[in-house]
């Protein structure tokens, strides 16, 4: 046996091997390198690409629905609407909402998106309204949403003398009444929808008004209604409805006959209740 050949073909293996497993290392790293350069690429590419087709498309958005609100959704209301005005930067006064007992307010509150005006002399502001309680638990923040909706401000009177009413539609939030008022029964169809609050037994509502606001629990069961009626003014207030009114977004379609559906869905709350209240 000749064991310098064997050692010779024994060391040119050992060579072998390692020229192998050092070929399959740079292979590996080649790898590796490549699919990391190639995903910086792709991943700058796709970025790239993401943020132009993002600006263009909010861009388009943008001009598409200025547009639309300017040439069409803003000379509409103009018509229905007296004096009418429209700020989307401009929210209502949060002492208002915090005097409110039926809106569970959270620890903040955003108003915006204000539309004021009169419609039959009789004068009114809108504005959406969020409101959210951010909870930390074991380091963990979340933030929950209390109410996310409208609020519309009427200024008229309901009936005559001090106090208020208070109606909430039977669907309404699991918060308690904070204020002293007392539960009554009406022996009206108003009663089996809603639940109704008086801080003074003299005060009394038109009937045609009290069929009013159980029509609108009844028709709308997807949305939540809250009502604070004082001798001058009605609250409307509004949990689960679009904080936006005329939002285009939500159209199936854009076409005269879809944003005029929109304007009057939008506006049915205003116009109904206040010629309720007059008719």
């Amino acid at each position: 046996m000749d064991f310098e050949k064997l050692n010779m073909e024994f060391q040119k293996i050992k060579r072998s091997n390692k020229f192998v497993w050092a070929g399959f290392g740079f292979f590996i790293a080649g790898v590796i390198f490549g699919s990391v350069i190639f995903l910086m690429i792709g991943a700058i590419i796709l970025i790239v690409f993401m943020t132009i087709s993002a600006k263009y498309k909010i861009t388009t958005y943008d001009k598409i629905k200025d547009e639309i609100y300017d040439g069409y959704v803003y000379p509409c209301l103009n018509e229905a609407f007296r004096d009418f005005k429209y700020n989307p930067s401009r929210g209502m006064d949060t002492k208002i909402i915090k005097s409110l007992p039926f809106i569970n307010l959270g620890n903040r509150v955003y108003s915006f998106n204000t539309m004021e005006g009169y419609y039959r002399n009789i004068a009114f502001v809108q504005s959406g309204m969020r409101c959210e309680r951010e909870q930390n638990n074991s380091g963990n923040s979340r933030t929950q949403i209390t109410f996310s909706g409208r609020v519309i401000i009427f200024a008229v009177s309901l009936f005559e003398g001090d106090g208020f009413v208070d109606v909430i539609s039977s669907n309404h939030f699991s918060y308690r009444l904070k204020s002293k008022t007392k539960k009554v029964t009406l022996n009206n169809k108003l009663d089996r929808y809603c639940d109704i609050y008086v801080s003074n037994d003299g005060i009394t509502l038109s009937e045609s008004v009290m069929d009013y606001f159980a029509d609108l629990a009844i028709n709308y069961p997807e949305y939540k209604f809250y009502f604070r009626i004082t001798n001058d003014k009605l609250y409307l207030v509004i949990d689960g409805i679009d904080e936006v009114p005329y939002s285009i977004k939500n159209l199936e379609y854009i076409s005269q006959d879809m944003l005029d559906l929109l304007i009057k869905k939008d506006s049915c709350f205003i116009t109904n209740t206040i010629s309720n209240i007059l008719d």
